[in-house]
């Protein structure tokens, strides 16, 4: 990988199968990479990195409402949160993966929205891109976080099958599909089956 600059951007070079990622200021300075760094007698796509990005669905805000009766009472973080995600819903939002988990994901910072990123849970997702990082490149990640930082090799991606299912993407086995409907698909009528906190949705 090249040396990361303060204006860098991330470049893939793509030769059939092989890849190669590394940072540089512009496509210039990319094609010139390759050149110096890279066999010259393959042909070299060089393009700027595709990063891993979801899909919010367009009922994220109302559904989050619903798992929480207006009765109950709404903190203000809560109702800051809501609104946050309001203006991402229906939208795709980069995600970085320096931390991964099997069932949600940090997202990169949002113009006009969070200067962090926000932690969206998996149920508020309506599709994935998985970008140049691949499924299995970033299940392997997921992997590698939850062994290294949990201690857990129980990685089972449910929340995230359901989600590419949802999306076309999957095909499952009748009975699991069933088991994934139940309790999920309504939202506002499942019951919660997670402690919702302040550390479930921001990093």
């Amino acid at each position: 990988m090249g040396t990361k600059e303060s204006t860098g951007e991330l470049y893939v070079a793509t030769s059939g199968t092989e890849a190669h990622t590394f940072i540089e200021a512009d496509a210039e300075s990319a094609r010139h990479w390759v050149i110096n760094h890279l066999d010259c007698s393959k042909e070299w796509e060089v393009r700027k990195y595709k990063p891993m990005r979801i899909l919010i669905t367009g009922t994220a805000t109302r559904d989050l409402i619903r798992k929480k009766p207006a009765h109950a009472g709404h903190t203000q973080y809560e109702m800051d949160f809501h609104s946050m995600m309001s203006a991402i819903q229906g939208k795709w939002i980069e995600v970085e993966t320096d931390f991964c988990f099997e069932n949600q994901f940090n997202t990169a910072p949002i113009e006009g929205v969070s200067k962090n990123g926000m932690r969206i849970m998996a149920e508020s997702v309506a599709d994935i891109d998985f970008g140049d990082l691949g499924e299995e490149g970033w299940k392997n990640l997921v992997r590698k976080y939850q062994k290294e930082g949990w201690n857990n090799d129980d990685v089972r991606f449910i929340e995230v099958n359901r989600v590419l299912h949802k999306a076309g993407k999957r095909k499952m086995n009748p009975h699991r599909e069933v088991e994934w409907e139940r309790g999920y698909t309504n939202i506002g009528e499942s019951i919660d089956k997670t402690s919702q906190t302040k550390e479930d949705y921001c990093g």
